[in-house]
């Protein structure tokens, strides 16, 4: 995710849903107007934000297109409170390829 704010332009991760909108930090979104998202395939399209919780530091991006080959995450019911979840991103704009061995 890039922002293009008046302020600051930032960077950031962020995961796919099963109905195509993204979930990011609040922080990567700041207090834009237009965000663009890049694909693992590199292509670059624009977003809408949908919303943004400050508190939780969450935000909502519609991409305007999604590549075709592209599945999303869905959600899983948890039967314990207070199970561990795990964060992963790429902070720093790393952009890494996966390699098989």
């Amino acid at each position: 995710i890039y922002n293009t704010g008046e302020i600051q332009n930032s960077q950031g991760s962020a995961f796919l849903l099963e109905n195509g909108y993204l979930v990011t930090n609040a922080h990567v979104v700041g207090n834009s107007s237009e965000v663009y998202v890049q694909f693992a395939q590199d292509q670059v399209v624009s977003g809408e934000i949908i919303g943004v919780d400050r508190y939780t530091d969450l935000a909502v991006i519609k991409p305007n297109e999604k590549p075709g080959n592209l599945s999303g995450l869905s959600f899983a019911e948890s039967a314990t409170v207070g199970e561990p979840v795990f964060a992963v991103g790429a902070p720093s704009g790393l952009n890494q390829q996966l390699q098989q061995e």
